[in-house]
């Protein structure tokens, strides 16, 4: 639900960094009362995983994507080599893609 309506009140790049910072220090706790690598990154790549796959749109932000980097920065920290990460890669590519290319000239825009 909170993926549906964030946008009302918050930014993705305010969202992201939150999430990044609260789990950052969660993961740091983490290890103190005795959680593993595997389940601290199952419970982060459930949450990014579903943001992805839900919501791509959210990290449509050409021509450099900031959010979309941010999140493949830490995923690469985090759980590095996962499915996450390969499909936040995919993403990338494909929003790349979707870029309005430059113009020719005397031409038309392609969006392809």
């Amino acid at each position: 639900m909170f993926l549906a309506t964030y946008r009302a009140y918050a930014t993705t790049q305010e969202v992201l960094d939150q999430l990044v910072t609260s789990y950052g220090c969660v993961l740091s706790s983490w290890d103190e009362i005795g959680g593993d690598q595997e389940q601290r990154g199952t419970v982060i790549s459930s949450i990014l995983g579903t943001w992805l796959d839900h919501y791509p749109e959210d990290f449509f932000q050409p021509p450099e994507f900031p959010c979309l980097k941010t999140l493949l920065a830490y995923v690469g920290l985090l759980v590095p080599g996962s499915d996450l990460e390969q499909r936040a890669w995919l993403l990338l590519s494909r929003l790349r893609h979707l870029e309005p290319a430059e113009p020719e000239a005397g031409g038309e825009e392609d969006w392809g």
